[in-house]
């Protein structure tokens, strides 16, 4: 009986440690990884805007160039893909934080706004 109570206990307090929720700005659907995430190396990192948006990635504070994104127009997705030799290649472990840069297509860069989160890679 106090093993089933002990065993309810730690699945009542497993539940309820739940991660913060992802908070994003107008403009942004979807940002990756999730802010605090604890990923592999090879894990993708992007954003998904909103409908009319374009933007930029940055990555610990280096916007990134345009040979090392790959854009899905039709999904309004921007993510790192990295070619051979670039600095974002090899990202070493630890914290690193990402900046999506966005604005409405009709306005331009000049309407821009930033979205920041960090997050770990082992």
């Amino acid at each position: 009986m106090i093993v089933a109570a002990a065993l309810v206990g730690l699945a009542v307090g497993f539940s309820g440690a739940r991660k913060p929720e992802e908070v994003v700005q107008p403009g942004v659907d979807r940002i990756y990884p999730t802010p605090g995430d604890l990923d592999l190396r090879q894990v993708k990192i992007g954003a998904v805007l909103k409908a009319g948006y374009e933007g930029a990635l940055i990555l610990d504070g280096a916007e990134i160039p345009e040979s090392d994104l790959y854009r899905e127009p039709s999904l309004y997705q921007i993510e790192l893909r990295p070619e051979k030799g670039s600095i974002f290649a090899d990202l070493k472990p630890g914290r690193h934080c990402a900046s999506i840069v966005f604005w409405p297509a009709a306005q331009g860069r000049r309407a821009a706004a930033t979205q920041q989160w960090c997050f770990n890679l082992h």
